[in-house]
């Protein structure tokens, strides 16, 4: 869905996307991802990334109720109700069965904190998104929707079997869903009807947050992948 959305004509999510795109390139040739998609990916830094992403989610779903607060337009509203219903629901499943899978409990999350990658990252994004209004909102949600979306669609493509470990296979299965893809349009076309009378100014700000937040993204690979951060970890020691 993403080279669709390349191909249209005066799209403003379209300039967004190919402006990330050599961000995104060296996602995919991150160590993290590359063995997430072989399945040599160790267990336990799939535990931390699970824990730190259920902890960004939480986050991550404030923007969309700020959004429902302060929004003006109707169908930003709507799209902002979906999405939080989308993020309590569909999109935690996959935690839950990882969860399962990697033995981890409640009490676990319940002591986890977020690392410093996801607290910058999520302070960042709520910032912009306090200070702004529907399009910042919009816009700083949007390179994790679709940095995921890409990230996945390309590993797949690539690497089918991808699809097939029996833990990291639905990671796979559910960013690289036709229905996410959909879900991606929506907020894109969005975006491009929200931004057609913002000033040249407001753009280039939008353009420095999507910007900031694929920035972001990469040092929460980064951080998944080293775990250097043990007070983001469940296995933290008393002090």
């Amino acid at each position: 869905m993403i080279d669709g959305i390349l191909k249209q004509d005066n799209s403003f999510s379209a300039i967004l996307i190919k402006e990330a795109l050599p961000d995104w390139e060296k996602y995919l040739s991150h160590p993290f991802l590359l063995a997430l998609a072989d399945g040599s990916l160790d267990s336990q830094k799939y535990r931390y990334y699970m824990i730190q992403d259920y902890l960004y989610l939480g986050e991550y779903g404030k923007c969309f109720s700020l959004g429902i607060e302060c929004g003006t337009d109707d169908e930003f509203h709507a799209v902002c109700d979906h999405y939080l219903n989308r993020i309590r629901n569909f999109e935690l499943d996959v935690h839950r069965g990882a969860f399962d899978s990697l033995g981890i409990t409640q009490e676990d999350l319940k002591h986890s904190v977020p690392s410093l990658e996801n607290l910058g990252y999520t302070s960042y994004m709520l910032k912009e998104c306090y200070e702004g209004g529907q399009e910042e909102i919009l816009t700083a949600i949007l390179a994790c929707a679709l940095s995921y979306e890409y990230i996945a669609h390309s590993i797949v493509a690539k690497m089918p079997s991808a699809l097939d470990h029996p833990l990291y296979g639905d990671w796979f299965e559910q960013y690289d869903s036709e229905n996410y893809a959909e879900e991606n349009v929506v907020l894109c076309n969005l975006l491009d009807r929200l931004t057609k009378s913002c000033s040249e100014e407001k753009k280039e700000h939008l353009k420095e947050i999507f910007h900031t937040c694929s920035r972001f993204e990469q040092g929460f690979w980064n951080g998944a992948w080293s775990m250097t951060d043990e007070w983001g970890s469940t296995d933290q020691k008393d002090c």
